[in-house]
């Protein structure tokens, strides 16, 4: 399989998530009131996802962390699964920067 930016429509909104090859959600969008928009924001995503310094740390409330992939504008444009460790953290962020490159868009 390949990575895909999986598009999904619900209640009138469009999101995507980014997919590994092995089936991992790697990261979610927010939500865009249209498709355009929603292309726009995984463009963005490939433009900016390869540039480490794009992506921020976090901490969640329940202690688990992710992270925060931003745009240029300083923009939060996609956010990172919850995870128990700092090495899981750092794989998905590289999967992130690797998978957005190559992957195919695709309607859910």
């Amino acid at each position: 399989m390949n990575p895909k930016f999986e598009v999904k429509k619900k209640l009138g909104k469009h999101k995507f998530s980014l997919v590994t090859p092995d089936g991992v959600h790697v990261g979610r969008s927010e939500s865009y009131e249209t498709k355009q928009g929603c292309t726009n924001g995984i463009d963005s995503v490939r433009l900016n996802g390869k540039l480490y310094e794009n992506y921020e740390k976090r901490i969640a409330k329940n202690k688990k962390l992710y992270f925060v992939l931003k745009a240029q504008n300083g923009e939060i444009i996609l956010t990172g699964n919850m995870l128990k460790t700092e090495v899981d953290l750092d794989n998905a962020i590289n999967s992130c920067a690797t998978y957005s490159q190559s992957a195919e868009i695709v309607e859910a």
